[in-house]
């Protein structure tokens, strides 16, 4: 690949939700999910197509609205139960895209610029052996460390010979935090997988990690976002 790889973004945005419904067009902080992934991925210089894809007529309205892309996602690849993988890649064949790199921006995750887009797209550029990478963050107090089995009601550690390390003794662990995906295209086509070994972690601030699923993610956004903005404005 050359040092300058081209990439394109896709973001997935079904229209129906369990947990919170119409969740892709939720406004949080004054701005809906969709909105801020589109807005990403516009203000990241090394994307050159910003492609949504939905099967919710509303959402692909507001998409084309912002300036995106919109691909019509065939109701087989929109269940709650469809994987990801397979919908980028019916977006990336409609669209025709011969990008390099396909980044994915999953409106949940809402808390990130451009500029880390940027940066985990030359991050898989700068190396021809990484296959893709994830945005994550690295877990304090819930370390694997400190978690159990519940075996017939007894505790059994998960990381046994961890269990009684002293907290600052503990080797870093990482959480994904659903913001950033990005691989090469050829190696999700190959795979039909995103996350390919060896894949390579963008760490992002613990302290912004925003994954909406449940209502109360939602209370929990609004505060979140709320001071995000005011700080990344």
């Amino acid at each position: 690949m050359s040092s300058a790889p081209t990439a394109i973004a896709v973001i997935p945005a079904r229209g129906g939700s369990k947990g919170v419904p119409g969740k892709n067009l939720l406004q949080i902080a004054g701005r809906s999910l969709l909105e801020r992934a589109i807005t990403c991925a516009r203000d990241a210089a090394t994307i050159d197509r910003v492609v949504v894809s939905t099967d919710d007529a509303a959402i692909a309205h507001a998409a084309a609205d912002l300036g995106a892309e919109v691909v019509d996602r065939p109701a087989e690849l929109a269940t709650d139960t469809a994987p990801t993988p397979p919908a980028v890649l019916h977006a990336l064949d409609v669209v025709a895209s011969t990008d390099d790199i396909v980044v994915l921006l999953q409106p949940p995750a809402p808390l990130r610029r451009g500029a880390d887009v940027d940066r985990v797209v030359a991050l898989l550029g700068s190396d021809d052996q990484l296959a893709s990478v994830a945005s994550v963050y690295e877990v304090g107090d819930a370390h694997p460390a400190r978690m159990y089995h519940l075996v017939d009601g007894v505790l059994r550690p998960l990381e046994p010979t961890l269990e009684r390390v002293r907290r600052q003794d503990l080797p870093p662990v990482y959480h994904r935090n659903g913001a950033i995906y990005a691989t090469r295209t050829d190696v999700l086509r190959r795979t039909g997988e995103l996350i390919v070994e060896p894949t390579s972690g963008y760490v992002m601030d613990s302290r912004w990690t925003v994954n909406i699923d449940t209502p109360a993610d939602v209370a929990l956004a609004e505060v979140v976002v709320s001071e995000w903005d005011r700080g990344h404005s």
